[in-house]
């Protein structure tokens, strides 16, 4: 008699929490005017959406709030019963968009023709850059490269315009659009720094410290745990603790279980996903070891391999309309291998294979009950649509199987087309 073990547990349904979480604004909030500060550093005021985090505060104009508009600002909040629109004053960064790669370009390049002397074409990469992201002046400062572009070349009446523009709209030195480069100004210092200098600059202060200009590496955004990848910068900087995984489970004898997923990253290269599954028949604890084997600078090609061991307690089976009474102790064990490329920011490729040491040609003897048991080794080949941070479509073939359907945060929900039925799981390593 045979019977299979396609997997310990089949994830259905999860639920993915990151800690800390990040702050989400919908809609208009209220804001209490007693808590509006004042930061004397960078001479605007700022408002707090939690403990550890503000915000600079902009006008219906979308200037930041400084003490020449700020009797303004509190008129117009008052007007708006101090309802204050956070969302539509942040950065819409959360859609990928294939202008995303061409504008970290046009920023990097801008600061290599600055350290190259080349000012004026600096500014012109800055203004082609503007052109394809109009709100580049609010959420960058490609208005103060441009400035000081200008300034170098020996145009100051224009500087003058671009540094203007860079003390009222500008928020931080690098937009979230820059993929990767959205915690890489720490404490804003650099952006104080270029304030500081504009101001200087604006009230003809003969001595000015000296600013610096560092090309970036214009990256691909990939979405954490798709195959060839672990977590990305984003995600390292705001989930410090790891991602952990709840949800509602099945196992091979449709039992429903309770399951947790913890995946952490101990450093640059390796990271850690242990889990749980628990039912009333059976329980389960596997323990991965994803290694980033290659990361490119750019981060279009991931190469990750996972070594993992897994062990089952196992007191009851269904097969074929009869109840066999176990106590088994499996302990299994295998890798997976996967690869991720990127062809464009919205378009990637991901392959993985899966192998278990009990497997369909090695199954494992029951030894209580005349039953052999085995996991499935497996294999995907898609393609993916990256739509936004973490959600992608995906289309391909798992096992032979054509398969399409969504990848969120590491969880697949797909559907099998040559053997009709959805497809649940989320194998975080």
């Amino acid at each position: 008699m045979a019977n299979y073990f396609k997997k310990s547990v089949k994830i259905t349904f999860g639920i993915l929490f990151i800690f800390p979480l990040g702050i989400s604004f919908s809609g208009c909030s209220k804001i209490n005017m007693e808590h509006i500060t004042y930061n004397k550093e960078a001479q605007l005021y700022e408002y707090p959406v939690s403990r550890h985090k503000s915000v600079w505060l902009r006008n219906e104009n979308d200037e930041l709030v400084t003490n020449s508009n700020y009797n303004d600002f509190i008129v117009e909040l008052l007007e708006n019963k101090g309802r204050y629109p956070f969302e539509e004053r942040q950065e819409a960064a959360e859609t990928l968009k294939e202008s995303d790669y061409k504008i970290a370009t046009l920023y990097s390049e801008s600061a290599k023709k600055i350290n190259d002397q080349k000012f004026t074409e600096s500014a012109s990469k800055i203004d082609t850059l503007r052109q394809l992201y109009s709100k580049s002046a609010l959420y960058s400062d490609a208005a103060f490269i441009e400035g000081y572009a200008l300034e170098k070349a020996g145009d100051t009446t224009e500087a003058k315009v671009r540094y203007k523009e860079y003390l009222d709209y500008s928020s931080k030195k690098y937009s979230e659009r820059f993929r990767g480069y959205k915690y890489a100004d720490q404490n804003d210092s650099l952006w104080l720094q270029q304030r500081k200098y504009a101001r200087d600059f604006m009230n003809e202060k003969p001595v000015r410290e000296p600013v610096s200009f560092k090309a970036i590496t214009p990256k691909y955004y990939f979405n954490s745990l798709q195959p060839g990848y672990g977590l990305n910068d984003e995600t390292l900087v705001e989930s410090k603790q790891g991602l952990i995984f709840i949800g509602l489970a099945t196992n091979f004898s449709s039992d429903i279980a309770l399951s947790m997923q913890i995946y952490r990253s101990l450093n640059k290269y390796i990271d850690i996903n242990p889990a749980y599954y628990t039912s009333g028949n059976m329980r389960a604890f596997n323990a991965a070891m994803p290694v980033q084997l290659y990361l490119s600078e750019n981060n279009n090609l991931g190469i990750k391999l996972s070594p993992f061991i897994n062990y089952s307690n196992i007191s009851k089976i269904y097969f074929e309309g009869t109840e066999w009474e176990t106590d088994e102790n499996i302990f299994n064990f295998g890798f997976k291998i996967s690869g991720g490329y990127y062809f464009m920011q919205r378009l990637s490729l991901g392959a993985y294979y899966t192998y278990f040491y009990y497997n369909e040609n090695h199954p494992y003897n029951l030894k209580t009950q005349p039953l052999n048991i085995w996991w499935h080794n497996q294999y995907d080949v898609s393609l993916y649509l990256n739509i936004s941070k973490g959600f992608s479509f995906k289309t391909g073939i798992k096992s032979g199987d054509l398969v399409a359907g969504i990848y969120w945060n590491g969880w697949e929900i797909s559907y099998s087309f040559f053997q009709p039925a959805f497809i649940s799981q989320a194998d975080l390593y």
